[in-house]
């Protein structure tokens, strides 16, 4: 039934709060979360970095999108992952 959820909130308002969530979870941790201030992470890296330990809702600033991104397969997560974070690697 809410299998295409973020259809109806929209994949530019799920991208903005992966990106705010992500932000939020950097600057909390001075770093990013996968590697130290020098490490490099990969674009994967970077989405599961969102998506563990619940730091969309936690940081994502937009309920909706957060209950929308629950309802997605992986394969959907790493599409709309891939257009909040579209570099192979991150520092």
């Amino acid at each position: 039934m809410h299998r295409h959820r973020h259809r109806q909130v929209g994949v530019l308002r799920l991208v903005e709060a992966l990106i705010r969530a992500n932000m939020k979870n950097c600057s909390d941790a001075g770093r990013l979360e996968c590697g130290d201030g020098d490490a490099e992470i990969s674009q994967m890296e970077a989405i599961e970095s969102v998506f563990d330990a619940d730091r969309m809702n936690a940081y994502g600033g937009d309920k909706e999108a957060y209950e929308a991104c629950k309802t997605l397969d992986w394969d959907e997560v790493i599409k709309i992952g891939k257009k909040a974070f579209p570099y192979k690697s991150y520092s």
